[in-house]
């Protein structure tokens, strides 16, 4: 299985997108390589490649839905819930349509589109992620011991 990471950024501004590709095998992870200053069409070059190779499952670093109507999703508000809960501050959650985090939500959004429509010789999924949440989250449970 390959597992690739994509923090992005938003569309005129690829010095800020990276994407890392690890294989997994045996329960660990490798590190395979490593893309910086990264735009769409070669984000979407290497997950085709990838794919072609074995299954691939890919976090987005970036909205990938919104709210009809804007604001919040479900799981924006329980993950904010959750990071206060941890004493991390509420801001680092935004509304995938506030301000310019919608243009960041449209790349995201056509990404994903553009990935599903790939022609691959092995599965391909994607899920956003939120890894401050998660760093938050370990940094807050370490603490506790």
């Amino acid at each position: 299985m390959r597992v690739i990471g994509i923090d992005l950024s938003g569309p005129s501004n690829h010095k800020d997108t990276v994407m890392e590709v690890f294989e997994k095998q045996d329960g660990e992870l490798t590190f395979d390589n490593l893309r910086r200053n990264i735009g769409d069409f070669e984000i979407i070059e290497e997950i085709h490649a990838q794919s072609q190779l074995d299954e691939v499952v890919i976090g987005m670093d970036a909205p990938l839905s919104y709210q009809d109507g804007g604001g919040d999703r479900l799981g924006d508000k329980q993950l904010r819930q959750f990071i206060v809960s941890i004493g991390m501050k509420s801001g680092s959650i935004m509304p995938p349509t506030f301000n310019r985090m919608v243009y960041l939500t449209l790349r995201g959004i056509k990404l994903t589109r553009e990935i599903e429509n790939l022609t691959s010789k092995n599965p391909i999924s994607i899920v956003e992620v939120h890894p401050g949440a998660v760093i938050g989250s370990r940094i807050a449970i370490w603490n506790m011991y």
